[in-house]
């Protein structure tokens, strides 16, 4: 199953005019870095138990991009893995995971999406990739493509977070 997001521009207008003149050629040739957020990678459900019922795994992320009249245009792809414990119950799982666009430790940029995960009959295990056909990401102030960094994560509630860090599974 694949999920075709619509069009995500998230960086505004001011980054887009900002300094345009100032791209170099290496800009042209590199693509921001694309990278898991580690204490986001896993998600846990326990739904009402005191044991995990549903668990979930982002993998496989692979980043495209063109970069092209001061904006890196990226399209981006990643695996959803869903486990279902013994016992759960088999349906559609929807999972939210986000996008975010940063430079540094600054996130300057994030969109929240939804992933349907579909368990059917016996199945406890279910992969989905999903796809995101667009981030674009105006190169400001004479930064490259390569200056930011695409995080993909899912969306946690503190006590998944804090969950995620206690067990310390990657």
């Amino acid at each position: 199953m694949t999920m075709n997001s619509g069009t995500w521009i998230g960086l505004g207008a001011a980054l887009i005019l900002a300094n345009m003149s100032t791209l170099t050629a290496q800009a042209a040739e590199t693509c921001p870095h694309l990278g898991l957020l580690a204490d986001a990678s896993r998600l846990t459900d326990f739904e009402g138990t005191t044991s995990a019922q549903f668990r979930a795994t982002l993998g496989g992320e692979a980043l495209q991009c063109v970069v092209k009249d001061g904006i890196a245009h990226t399209r981006l792809k990643f695996k959803v893995t869903g486990n279902l414990q013994t016992g759960a119950k088999s349906d559609t799982r929807k999972v939210p995971y986000f996008v975010a666009v940063m430079q540094g430790s600054q996130v300057l940029a994030k969109q929240v999406y939804s992933l349907d995960i579909p368990f059917t009959g016996h199945e406890r295990n279910v992969s989905v990739e999903e796809r995101v056909n667009r981030v674009d990401i105006p190169l400001a102030g004479g930064k490259a493509a390569g200056d930011y960094q695409v995080m993909i994560g899912f969306q946690l509630t503190r006590e998944q977070v804090a969950y995620n860090r206690q067990t310390g599974e990657r």
